[in-house]
């Protein structure tokens, strides 16, 4: 089904522009105009997330008698009130932000956190919710946020040390209270006009009586909660911050099982900073930024980057199949595998093409066998793509199995630097269908080669020369397919900024309608 409504893409709400949806796989939006209870309406739909739609909702162009008091919450003021008749506050014309939620699992564990009327300076609360078409809306006041998820990687460290700090300490008081969360993911986090963090719009399993009974549950979430904000954190950091890295990586392995353990690390590595050079070359030379789509319920891509010894870098894009529980895991666990495979034999990689090429493969293969037999162990459909290199100098090693592309701009020129694994590029070389008419055969989306799906891998691994001041983007094909290479070249050479450049090439793939997840990294070639 289409929408009706419209999308903006990634930036802070109230600056973006409208877009129009594609396909979708969660509920149909509700459309500009369409009254919310007795006293809101939909301005339009702002954002999709993993399990969310984000609504602007406002209280302006009322169909009703009556006008609601939002300080007080009394409902009976006149329409045409300036103040409200029970406590005098101001009747102001405000906006709100409505998200909408559809997993049915989650909502007796959100009432109850209503209910129970938690508060934290470091957490976002709605300011009520109800039920619409079997799926649950919660209302929070519009401050001027936008969302985590939006920030293109990677944030300096210390702005990364603040985020986790503030976030581990909210966390660490809903526990005290007894909330157990789902999970905690980055569309849980928002970013106030002022910079500073909020959690926001959480998934509650349930809350549980007492102080101190979370750390209890025989789930153990309180240690999930820690390694779920090492992943977000991990994402978003830079490659060249190995301290950092380490820290966060120790953080998802469960070495800081409780927010006071983390907190206590992260203030003491912030404090080493402050007395030196806080954030040393905290940008490195890449920008990247994965994001959900305006049609999926969740995101099965993952991307993931290493510093391999003083002058190797390794980034990677893997883009999952096989459902969210299994496309997901499949490629954060190559992303993963990979990265700590090349980390530990840094020092073995070697000074040759042919070294480098060998390392490649090697890691390659180890991930792919972890895929194998995660999926031979649960006995369930899964795999990924998997696009990955390795940088030193002007020396690239490529390594390449499915459909994630890596494409590279040299003086003006872009170039396409893997080949396709799909039945479309088969016809291709076979002399059956014309290059250009690839991309949108019905069997571009047929993969014949995939991560995981053999305990043997037949991966392309190349190596190709590059030049300083090459730009390179790793790419998921939710991004590469509705922008087309004219949008990419025009993309990777209009902005030296490569934040903005990630940002507003997400921007143009959710414009075009982008029916998948979306996923890249950036690279300038030092």
């Amino acid at each position: 089904m289409r929408t009706r409504a419209e999308l903006i893409g990634a930036g802070a709400l109230a600056r973006s522009q409208a877009l129009t949806a594609g396909r979708l796989d969660h509920p149909e939006p509700f459309a500009p105009g369409e009254p919310m209870g007795q006293h809101l309406t939909v301005q339009k739909l702002v954002r999709v997330t993993e399990g969310r739609q984000h609504y602007l909702v406002d209280n302006k162009g009322r169909k009703w008698p009556r006008r609601k008091c939002w300080a007080c919450g009394y409902k009976y003021s006149p329409e045409m009130s300036k103040s409200c008749a029970y406590c005098a506050t101001p009747l102001e014309d405000l906006q709100f932000l409505m998200t909408q939620r559809w997993d049915k699992t989650l909502f007796a564990g959100n009432e109850a956190f209503l209910k129970a009327r938690i508060r934290h300076f470091g957490l976002t609360v709605p300011v009520f919710a109800f039920y619409r078409n079997d799926t649950m809306m919660s209302v929070y006041h519009y401050n001027g946020e936008s969302y985590l998820v939006d920030a293109p990687a990677p944030l300096a460290g210390s702005y990364l040390l603040a985020i986790g700090i503030r976030v581990a300490n909210t966390l660490a008081y809903l526990h005290m209270r007894g909330v157990v969360l789902a999970g905690l993911k980055g569309n849980h986090i928002v970013v106030m006009p002022n910079g500073s963090v909020r959690l926001f719009d959480l998934d509650v399993a349930e809350v549980l009586p007492g102080r101190g009974a979370v750390f209890h549950h025989p789930d153990a979430p309180v240690e999930r909660d820690m390694r779920d904000l090492g992943r977000i954190l991990l994402d978003l950091c830079s490659p060249n911050d190995q301290e950092l890295a380490t820290l966060l990586r120790d953080l998802t392995r469960g070495v800081y099982p409780s927010p006071a353990h983390f907190s206590d690390a992260a203030e003491q590595l912030h404090s080493v900073r402050q007395q030196s050079n806080p954030d040393p070359s905290w940008a490195g030379h890449a920008s990247a930024i994965t994001d959900v789509g305006i049609a999926r319920r969740e995101n099965e891509d993952s991307f993931g980057w290493r510093q391999l010894g003083d002058d190797t870098m390794l980034y990677a894009v893997a883009d999952g199949l096989g459902g969210h529980e299994a496309g997901g895991l499949a490629s954060s666990l190559t992303v993963d595998v990979l990265g700590e495979y090349l980390s530990r034999r840094s020092s073995e990689l070697g000074k040759t093409d042919k070294e480098l090429m060998a390392s490649m493969k090697a890691a390659m293969d180890v991930a792919n066998r972890a895929v194998f037999d995660h999926r031979k162990e649960k006995r369930v459909e899964m795999g990924t793509t998997l696009t990955a290199v390795l940088l030193r100098k002007e020396t690239l090693v490529i390594g390449h199995c499915g459909d994630t592309r890596l494409y590279r701009v040299s003086k003006g020129k872009l170039t396409l630097l893997t080949k396709d694994h799909t039945v479309a590029q088969d016809l291709v070389e076979a002399g059956r269908l014309a290059p250009e008419d690839a991309d949108t055969h019905r069997g571009a989306n047929i993969l014949t080669n995939t991560m995981g799906a053999d305990d043997e891998l037949d991966a392309d691994v190349s190596v190709v020369p590059v030049l300083s001041g090459d730009r390179l983007l790793l790419c998921s094909d939710g991004l590469y397919n509705p922008v087309r290479e004219e949008g990419l070249l025009t993309g990777l050479t209009s902005w030296a900024d490569r934040h903005k450049s990630v940002r507003r090439m997400l921007r143009l793939a959710l414009n075009n309608g982008s029916t998948d997840n979306i996923t890249a990294i950036l690279i300038d070639v030092p």
